[in-house]
């Protein structure tokens, strides 16, 4: 992927995008400013439509404001003055890893991650994510029947090598993931510079961003993963690429 030449305008982002449009329902229809954005992958095959039906189709407001799928086109599921449930960090993951002061409580309930989701922008892009390997050939994940591990999921086709991204030491326990197309960062690179546009959230490159980091926690602005406030999530991996992209918007 070649950094630094990105085409974007922001009438040309506006007019790119395909908005769904899904149901209040599946959101929570109140307006916040943004501070953060934080970046996921779908873990399902190419092409979004599938995701965004099953959000549709759901009513527990897990929902994120956009999907892209590998070919770069991008769905707008709501506005990004709204915001949904996509981070599902558990209260006892803030009070381990936060001071006291840095709690919010509510009911005597701890509710950081409901001001993280309130505040934060969320993208989806389209992948399988990890990959394992049988007789040679690289599979998406599954659980096994008894849930203990994950194992190759060999009802799905294989992927092809020149789609995977591979790791020398493995991340999240896997040496394989299919990675992100070039079409898909250089979306996620103009979401990104619309954001900053728009609610100034900041465009540096955070590192220790690809696991769980305190200052993402405690909602500090910037760009941020999934991992990067759950250690169960796989989204998103360190892949050179989406680095090389993160670094080169500042």
């Amino acid at each position: 992927m070649e950094v630094g030449k990105c085409n974007y305008s922001r009438e040309r982002f506006l007019d790119s995008i395909d908005f769904i449009g899904i149901k209040p329902d599946n959101y929570h229809r109140q307006e916040t400013y943004k501070k953060q954005l934080f970046y996921h992958f779908t873990v399902s095959g190419r092409g979004a439509k599938g995701d965004i039906n099953w959000w549709i189709n759901s009513d527990n407001r897990i929902s994120t404001q956009f999907v892209i799928d590998y070919r770069g086109k991008i769905y707008q599921l709501f506005s990004t003055k709204y915001f949904g449930r996509h981070l599902g960090v558990k209260q006892s993951v803030f009070k381990e890893k936060l001071s006291e002061n840095d709690l919010v409580y509510y009911n005597n309930r701890i509710v950081n991650n409901f001001l993280l989701d309130k505040h934060s922008v969320g993208v989806e892009l389209d992948t399988w994510g990890p990959l394992m390997s049988s007789k040679n050939k690289w599979y998406p994940v599954k659980k096994s029947r008894l849930k203990s591990k994950f194992v190759p999921n060999k009802n799905l086709n294989p992927i092809h090598e020149s789609r995977i991204v591979f790791f020398d030491k493995p991340y999240k326990g896997f040496h394989a993931y299919e990675k992100f197309t070039d079409e898909q960062l250089e979306s996620a690179r103009w979401i990104a510079i619309y954001l900053n546009e728009t609610y100034g959230i900041p465009l540096d490159y955070n590192e220790g961003m690809f696991n769980v980091n305190n200052r993402a926690l405690k909602g500090e602005p910037g760009i941020w993963t999934h991992t990067s406030v759950r250690k169960d999530k796989f989204d998103c991996m360190p892949q050179p690429e989406f680095i090389e992209m993160l670094k080169s918007l500042k």
